[in-house]
């Protein structure tokens, strides 16, 4: 902790190598290092044991610790007298068999390859018009669209059951509603895409009225003309369903009080996550501010530095149908958002036991919306961001 403040300013050029030792340590201590600047794992030849055939090989719990830093782009120092009749080429070989068969990246690795650690400012579609390439990398995101189908699927069906139950004469019954309940409904449904990009979500919903049997009427808005021509090209399977062509409309800061978009990977989550704030659409009450305020602690079980706080999302589409980037929880292989980063300007040393607590403020003006954040346990900080005066986020 003391070397990396002391070395704040040549940080980038600072890495650390790591003595792998026989007896492992717990896992707070491997998250820990995994955190760190590693940039090499030193092994000694006493660690290698040795398998039928007679060449050295790590035991189980080293070769799992070696994957883990693999990710980081560690290099490999082999030191000690060679254990081998081949030399230590056959360790050589070893190392570069595990390291190929890591196993191949999922569909969550390989789309966000390259962004690992990376600060990235959320983007604004209310207020910039996104480029081609930017929707085309969130439209490969294949869970998203899949629960979206889904989730429409089911509201569809939902809607057409209040409607055969409400012609019925004398309203449903238990007996009457398993007959009619998936039945077809003639009643056109309504579907607004607000915000369509270059019309996913549209695609979507044609295929959800189509499955569940339900017509449709879909308003699309899009004021994005990067995403109009794509929109406009599109050919949709029931002409009779586009009623009039898409229509458009025309619309540095302090690093440390700017919330990032980040893969985080080099780095250790040092809690379980904590609700703090929900939304309820539609409103129960339409007087109700969008404004939040929550305030939560966590007891450290270890000593860390905490350099921010990490932001997940939870959103329940339709009757189990979720998307969630909550760690434990996280939608299979969805790729469309990262977790946001609230940092601070000052590395916050916290030892075991303490208590770390937070200030979490959502504002909201007629025209922005921005979040605010403070520490008051152990230490208290300034409120980051107050007033919205370094990022808001435009509607």
């Amino acid at each position: 902790m003391r070397l990396s403040t002391l070395a704040s300013d040549i940080s980038d050029a600072l890495g650390v190598v790591l003595e792998v030792p026989s007896n492992l340590p717990d896992e707070s201590v491997i998250a820990r290092w995994l955190s760190e600047p590693v940039v090499c794992l030193r092994l000694r030849t006493d660690l290698f044991l040795t398998n039928s055939k007679g060449f050295p090989v790590l035991p189980r719990s080293h070769q799992h610790l070696l994957k883990r830093f693999f990710k980081l782009n560690v290099q490999l120092l082999l030191v000690g007298a060679c254990r081998h009749d081949q030399g230590f080429v056959c360790y050589q070989k070893y190392l570069m068999w595990l390291w190929k068969n890591q196993g191949e990246p999922d569909i969550y690795e390989q789309q966000s390859k390259g962004f690992e650690d990376q600060l990235q400012e959320p983007l604004q579609p209310l207020r910039d018009n996104l480029s081609s390439t930017t929707y085309s990398i969130f439209e490969m995101d294949p869970y998203k669209y899949d629960a979206y189908e889904k989730a429409i699927y089911l509201a569809l069906l939902h809607r057409a059951r209040k409607t055969n139950e409400s012609a019925l004469p004398n309203g449903p019954t238990s007996e009457v509603v398993g007959e009619t309940g998936d039945r077809p409904t003639s009643v056109c449904q309504v579907i607004m895409v607000l915000g369509a990009g270059r019309g996913p979500l549209v695609n979507a919903a044609l295929n959800a009225s189509e499955k569940a049997v339900c017509p449709v009427r879909i308003y699309v808005v899009e004021k994005n003309p990067n995403a109009l021509f794509t929109l406009q090209s599109l050919q949709f399977h029931n002409e009779t369903k586009r009623s009039r062509d898409p229509t458009s409309c025309s619309r540095i800061n302090s690093a440390h009080d700017t919330p990032f978009v980040v893969r985080l990977t080099n780095c250790q989550i040092l809690s379980e996550p904590q609700p703090v704030f929900t939304f309820v659409h539609p409103k129960p009450d339409p007087r109700e501010s969008n404004s939040r305020f929550a305030t939560c602690t966590f007891l450290m079980e270890h000593d860390a530095v905490v350099h921010g706080l990490a932001g997940y999302f939870e959103a329940t589409l339709f009757g189990d149908v979720t998307l969630s980037t909550h760690p434990r929880r996280h939608s299979p292989q969805m790729v469309s958002w990262f977790p946001f980063v609230f940092p601070v300007d000052h590395p916050i040393f916290v030892q075991s036991g303490e208590r770390l607590t937070v200030s979490m403020w959502r504002a909201v003006s007629s025209r922005h919306v921005w979040y605010e954040w403070a520490f008051t346990e152990p230490r208290p900080t300034r409120i980051f961001n107050s007033a919205g005066h370094a990022n808001k986020i435009s509607l």
